[in-house]
């Protein structure tokens, strides 16, 4: 789904509407595929809208063909996006740190600075490199059987 065309033959943008959309497609069809049902038809995107933030409770919003902007625009942009965080206890947290930060100004959690967890550390290069070997032997099997799931009559 990399890239994929509209009803109209021209290519798809490459947000993440499209792939959320397009990841959806491509699971239904390989459960299809496994459970041994008929085939999807094409792909049919479905276009929501579009929404940008341009400042500080300021956004432009075209949400299903209804045009907002401002401080509306930006109170969609911020429900679409509580709505898309899976656990309800996430999308509490994430309200509330959004609202302090807002409170306050605060643009520190945006930054990333210093020496985090997952930087690379010689002293533990060797067991990196193990555990990355062994995740991509596994990956190489994944990936041959879901090719052979579908080469397969």
């Amino acid at each position: 789904m990399a890239f994929s065309l509209d009803k109209h033959g021209q290519p798809l943008q490459g947000v993440a509407q499209v792939a959320m959309q397009g990841g959806t497609y491509a699971a239904k069809a390989i459960t299809r595929k496994i459970a041994g049902k008929p085939k999807l038809g094409p792909f049919n995107y479905f276009d929501k809208g579009s929404i940008a933030v341009i400042g500080r409770a300021a956004a432009v919003a075209n949400p299903f063909g209804v045009h907002l902007w401002g401080l509306p625009a930006w109170i969609v942009w911020a429900f679409i996006h509580l709505a898309y965080i899976v656990e309800f206890q996430n999308r509490v947290l994430i309200f509330i740190q959004w609202a302090i930060q807002d409170a306050t100004f605060n643009r520190g959690s945006r930054l990333i600075t210093g020496v985090a967890p997952t930087d690379f550390d010689s002293s533990t290069t060797p067991l990196l490199e193990k555990d990355v070997s062994s995740s991509l032997r596994l990956t190489r099997r994944t990936n041959r059987q879901l090719l052979n799931c579908f080469l397969s009559p």
